[in-house]
């Protein structure tokens, strides 16, 4: 048996282990490439990928094919990661899937130490998904503010958009994760930028999801108040279709304006409805509009 068909055999029994519980396999597998890449060339590592492609989708493999260095980031094990580099594995190499990096699989996972150490071996920070996303925009929709952090520090573009065009301030307002909403702020985030498709603004998404604090903290920087959707909701509608008192409460003390007309049509209205027509149904909130 040659050399490199041995370290294939064992490079299977990897694979093997890999379509087992992904928790228990991923150590057990960590502590074979440890002992097993210092041995390997790099022809070796690229025979052994050949021949691991073949195998059936696992926590290593899945159907785009195989790569360790992105297997291994997604697993946040910075050691292996790091041995994989030394054998000059692909710091920037995408899979076939999505057109995922290292550095965006492990933003996306949050492993923050993977991270800087891609960055440190020069990871292209914004290198994007086949969707245009970048590692930025994983690590924001996923709630990881350490990366998002580390990500920023190391220059991200702020702006980077998926192809719904939601920049990172969207998606983070939207999900609800306030300290990533003041670091993205703090960084001078635009307020006004919008989604491709609806014309959603951060604060509209904000709003429509009830996140009052979000709210406020896009107000104070700026973000306008009456800016409309293609349908002509605003942020004040957006909280009112949605039954958030409290965020009504606090774009009405900001002068948000309850007259513009909506395009969207409901049962029992006009072409046009304004802010008091979204809120038929909740007594609380046509207070509120009365005052």
């Amino acid at each position: 048996m040659t050399k490199t068909t041995r370290l294939i055999v064992e490079y299977r029994e990897i694979a093997r282990l890999s379509r087992l519980d992904p928790e228990s396999a991923a150590n057990e597998i960590s502590l074979v490439l440890k002992k097993l890449i210092p041995k390997l060339t790099n022809t070796d590592l690229q025979d052994i990928e050949s021949n691991v492609r073949k195998s059936k989708p696992g926590v290593l493999v899945h159907e785009a094919g195989f790569s360790l260095i992105h297997a291994f980031a997604r697993l946040g094990n910075e050691e292996v990661v790091e041995l994989l580099l030394e054998k000059q594995a692909n710091v920037d190499s995408r899979d076939g899937r999505r057109g995922d990096t290292p550095l965006t699989y492990a933003a996306r996972e949050g492993h923050i130490l993977v991270v800087k150490l891609l960055l440190d071996k020069g990871a292209k920070v914004d290198a994007q998904l086949d969707d245009g996303s970048t590692s930025l925009l994983c690590a924001t929709r996923n709630g990881h503010e350490g990366v998002v952090k580390l990500l920023l520090a190391a220059g991200a573009d702020i702006e980077a958009v998926d192809a719904n065009e939601c920049t990172p301030l969207i998606w983070a307002a939207c999900n609800g994760e306030e300290k990533i909403v003041t670091l993205l702020l703090g960084k001078g985030a635009e307020t006004a930028a919008r989604t491709k498709e609806e014309g959603y603004t951060a604060l509209m998404q904000a709003a429509a999801k009830g996140h009052e604090n979000i709210v406020k903290l896009l107000l104070e920087k700026g973000a306008d108040i009456n800016a409309k959707n293609k349908l002509d909701n605003t942020a004040l509608i957006q909280a009112i279709t949605h039954g958030h008192k409290a965020v009504v409460r606090v774009l009405l003390e900001n002068k948000a304006n309850i007259d513009i007309e909506s395009k969207q049509r409901r049962l029992g209205f006009g072409p046009r409805m304004k802010a008091i027509d979204f809120a038929r149904k909740n007594w609380e909130l046509r207070m509120l509009l009365k005052r």
